[in-house]
């Protein structure tokens, strides 16, 4: 079972994404609607009952997994923001707009069915199988007027707490990227850094050392 972050929540996402957030200082929320899990879409339609529209992003509070690369942020431009929850919850209550954020919880038919959650839980439920992704979701309840623009609330850089690149980014990119990051945020003590999940020097360097005793 994946291992929970106490203080932060992490944004997998892409490079165009990422560079919205640092740019122009703000978090987009997306339509569930392209959403691979209808379930979860089914859900997110009964809350609001097809009368209003429901934005959504999504975060998780477990530590770094391939799971999160492969599905959320694959590719070489793959990013992980990784965000200050505390901090960030107060840009949210303090958007004055409708945003509503939880962590998600897991259930099986048989507790749904045995009404073990209220009608202000149903966004944030999702089946068993996905307990180990230990989501954290921010929805926005809007009328929407224009679909074509994405509604948005505004933060500051200080939630950020560390930005990580995709571990398959060759390093003249990474290095390059994270100049370009430094320069558009000001922020020069930034924590900006390359997983190392999939190529670790210090996991390979472990097992060589362990080889070494293990033929001893």
């Amino acid at each position: 079972m994946a291992k929970i972050l106490n203080k932060f929540v992490r944004r997998y996402t892409n490079l165009s994404s990422a560079l919205d957030i640092l740019n122009n200082k703000r978090l987009t929320l997306l339509s569930p609607e392209s959403w691979p899990d209808k379930n979860d879409r089914c859900f997110i339609n009964l809350y609001c009952n097809n009368v209003k529209k429901i934005h959504a992003l999504c975060f998780t509070q477990a530590v770094e997994t391939f799971h999160h690369w492969a599905v959320f942020a694959s590719g070489i431009d793959g990013i992980c923001i990784e965000f200050d929850r505390e901090i960030l919850e107060n840009y949210i209550k303090s958007s004055q707009k409708n945003i509503k954020f939880q962590s998600v919880n897991y259930a099986r038919i048989k507790d749904i069915n045995e009404n073990k959650f209220c009608y202000e839980d149903i966004p944030y439920l999702k089946r068993i199988g996905y307990s180990d992704e230990h989501e954290w979701r921010i929805i926005y309840i809007c009328d929407i007027e224009n679909p074509e623009i994405l509604p948005s609330f505004p933060i500051g850089l200080d939630a950020i707490n560390c930005i990580y690149f995709n571990p398959g980014m060759p390093k003249n990119l990474s290095d390059n990227l994270k100049c370009i990051m430094k320069k558009m945020t000001e922020i020069g003590n930034l924590k900006i850094a390359s997983s190392t999940l999939t190529n670790s020097l210090r996991w390979k360097s472990s097992g060589k050392e362990f080889f070494i005793r293990s033929i001893k």
